[in-house]
């Protein structure tokens, strides 16, 4: 074994138990030995996928071979290609070399950061997405005892984010999916802090709370700024439902609340204008511009989004002859648009999908866990909505409704929306598991107690 394999071992081995210990210090500070479990359970399971995928291709191993990309790559996750070349960039403008290729994507810092301390290979990169995907456990698990979640209810729900069938593969390879989850999950689990009634914050929790709120709504402006406008948006439109339920006494420490979330959102996804005058280092995503008749005004952004997703074609294409008229078309269209992300894919879909060959039977599993968890969603959602004066639960209703029937709307590849749907998606279990909780035990959703939890 030679000088450098041994230093790349050794800084992986090094960076792996700086991640666990991380992982360690947060699990056990927000839900104890259970939660531990959990997170370090999802950290290792995710680390085996990714590094043995990544083995698999680079060592071109007779494993779906149709579908590996030389250099330890896949073609379910081509942009990773593109990603660890920035992080070597990245790495190369640290240690006094020439980058090779422009630097235009900030949030690849902390990889590129990374490969310069640690060793400059695609293994050090999927051990920090499998660390951030794994942090979403704990967020989680924050999320729903501030939303007042049964203890129960919350580690299955903290369960289901650490476990999700197709997220094992998005982390485990460097993809930006991870972020744009740890970026959702701190928007909710500080929202829900912020305006929770079961456990009401101090002047000194409000900071922390908010700072949550902060640091996830700056990190989905960085990764794609429409996404943390409409979260942001609907948070906003959720604290502003549970303000007008506000009486009395608690109607002052309710309005405090609600201008701390507001100015940490503001603040956070503001943050997109500071970086404007440094292009190239961060470029946004804009669809191409494309022209479309315009039959319903207020929905005519949406509507050439998905013209533009339209156009740019692929195997699985969604309803492409479906014409819009007028706006009650687009009404008509919201029971499809919300299929599309809690029930799809049925079965016919399932041979679809030829870019990424066999692998698109595994999409079978998210199929069959959405069925199983419709029953717990659909009564997780009347019942937070029913007791939004308690503020955490509706926090997440609103993004998981507005969100959702926005992708569903826009995305008509379904390829592409069967991968984003799950910054949706993954919040959407902690109402499911509520609900499922709810209908096992014969009582009202959220009516069992709050989980341990930071305060």
């Amino acid at each position: 074994m030679s000088v450098e394999q041994v230093r790349l071992i050794g800084g992986w081995l090094l960076e792996a138990a700086l991640l666990a210990a991380l992982l360690t210090w947060t699990a056990r500070r927000v839900g104890g030995c259970r939660l531990l479990r959990l997170t370090l359970g999802s950290f290792g399971l995710r680390l085996a996928v990714g590094e043995g995928l990544y083995l698999i291709s680079l060592l071109r191993l007779p494993v779906f071979p149709g579908q590996q990309v030389p250099g330890g790559f896949w073609a379910f996750a081509t942009d990773a290609i593109r990603y660890d070349a920035q992080a070597r960039a990245v790495a190369a403008l640290l240690t006094g070399r020439p980058p090779g290729v422009p630097v235009t994507e900030v949030l690849l810092w902390p990889v590129g950061v990374a490969y310069a301390v640690f060793g400059d290979t695609l293994a050090h990169g999927i051990l920090l997405n499998a660390a951030v995907a794994a942090s979403c456990v704990p967020l989680a698990y924050l999320t729903a005892a501030w939303a007042g979640l049964a203890p129960r209810a919350a580690l299955g729900a903290a369960a289901l984010v650490g476990f999700w069938p197709s997220s094992l593969a998005w982390s485990g390879t460097l993809l930006k999916d991870p972020l744009r989850w740890l970026a959702v999950f701190l928007m909710l689990a500080g929202s829900a802090g912020l305006l929770s009634v079961r456990s009401p914050p101090s002047p000194g929790q409000v900071l922390g709370r908010g700072l949550l709120v902060l640091a996830g709504a700056h990190l989905s402006a960085m990764n794609q700024f429409p996404q943390a406008v409409a979260v942001a948006s609907a948070v906003l439109f959720a604290s502003f439902v549970w303000l007008g339920r506000q009486r009395g006494t608690a109607l002052r420490q309710a309005v405090a609340a609600t201008a701390a979330l507001t100015l940490a959102l503001a603040a956070g996804t503001s943050s997109y204008l500071l970086w404007r005058p440094i292009r190239p280092l961060w470029r946004p995503i804009r669809p191409a511009p494309v022209r479309i008749r315009i039959i319903c005004p207020p929905a005519a952004p949406l509507l050439r989004v998905r013209e533009s997703f339209r156009q740019a074609g692929g195997a699985t294409q969604v309803d492409p002859d479906v014409q819009f008229t007028s706006c009650a078309d687009l009404i008509a269209y919201v029971p499809r648009a919300y299929s599309l992300i809690f029930v799809e894919p049925l079965p016919r879909w399932w041979a679809r999908g030829a870019s990424v060959g066999a692998f698109r039977y595994f999409s079978a599993a998210d199929a069959v866990l959405l069925w199983v968890l419709l029953p717990g969603l659909v009564r997780g959602l009347a019942a937070a909505w029913r007791r939004r004066e308690t503020g955490g639960g509706i926090v997440v209703v609103a993004p998981v409704l507005l969100v959702g029937l926005v992708l569903g709307f826009v995305v008509t590849n379904f390829g592409t929306l069967f991968r984003i749907r799950l910054q949706v998606l993954l919040p959407a279990v902690l109402l499911a598991a509520d609900g499922w909780t709810a209908l096992l035990s014969g009582r009202r959703p959220g009516d069992a107690g709050r989980p341990t939890a930071v305060h």
